[in-house]
């Protein structure tokens, strides 16, 4: 069992135009990636970690979204993961509208509920239009400042090679 703790980094309130936008950026093609990994998992039925990382679909996210190699396996890794939830959510779905079909006349109502709950396949435009990526050691951490007042920032990767953004975190936000 893997336990995954979700944490969201307030940006700070001083932090410059630039920064921000290439974070805007940053998830902007972090999002596409994960859209397009979306894209091949289903066709090809990707099922495993192993079969995601083959050279030429790899390839293929990387040219058409410019990320570097671990911003891109994050992001096959995220449209894998939503893949094998919607498959579980399915596979339980069926089961229930399978015992709903066996009830005959009184489970009717039940199995045309269970047909409007039917899930939907994973998708990349959300509410707020952005995916979310698990933030690794591929991409980035939280860590504190080597000044002198110890502030927690995030340092990640840039879209240029070797290039590492320092992102503020929001004093007073951040959980301990």
């Amino acid at each position: 069992m893997q336990a995954i703790k979700t944490v969201k980094v307030p940006v700070h309130y001083a932090t410059t135009g630039r920064k921000l936008n290439v974070l805007e950026k940053l998830t902007a093609r972090l999002t596409l990636g994960v859209a397009l990994w979306s894209k091949l998992i289903e066709p090809n039925n990707i099922r495993t970690r192993s079969e995601l990382r083959s050279r030429i679909l790899e390839g293929e996210v990387k040219e058409e979204t410019g990320l570097s190699a671990g911003f891109v396996q994050c992001c096959g890794d995220t449209a894998l993961w939503m893949w094998q939830s919607y498959r579980e959510q399915h596979e339980a779905w069926l089961r229930k509208l399978k015992v709903a079909e066996k009830r005959g006349r009184g489970g009717k109502r039940w199995v045309e509920r269970l047909l409007r709950r039917e899930p939907s396949k994973p998708s990349t435009n959300g509410s707020s239009g952005k995916v979310p990526i698990w933030f690794d050691c591929r991409i980035g951490r939280l860590e504190r400042a080597k000044s002198e007042d110890g502030k927690l920032c995030c340092p990640h990767s840039h879209f240029e090679e070797g290039r590492v953004d320092d992102t503020p975190a929001q004093p007073g936000q951040i959980p301990p």
